[in-house]
């Protein structure tokens, strides 16, 4: 699957956009990566999770817009989660069971 940011216009902007939520995510003291992730599974509390680029978030009920690989796990931003403000939903390394990518 092409990488794509749900309502970005084109590429460029889609790359603006990725590269200042990276900033920001920075700023917060994570370490997002660069792999361009789709999909990733993970259990919480003992419930299976899917978060999907472009689907609602189960856990925030907001639409998925970027998920980031980072140093202590996968990084799911939505508009107020990770994006414009707020901590984004964290899916540790430890619990996850699938990640599915973008084609490079």
């Amino acid at each position: 699957m092409k990488f794509f940011i749900p309502f970005s216009q084109d590429v460029e902007q889609t790359n603006r956009i990725r590269n200042r939520v990276k900033q920001h995510l920075a700023c917060m003291g994570y370490t997002p990566l660069s792999e361009l992730v789709y999909q990733v599974t993970f259990r919480r509390d003992n419930q299976l999770v899917v978060d999907t680029v472009g689907e609602l978030c189960p856990l925030s009920g907001e639409l998925v817009l970027l998920i980031f690989s980072s140093d202590m796990g996968y990084l799911i931003c939505s508009y107020s989660r990770g994006v414009t403000g707020g901590e984004p939903v964290i899916a540790k390394y430890n619990a996850v069971e699938s990640v599915v990518f973008f084609d490079k």
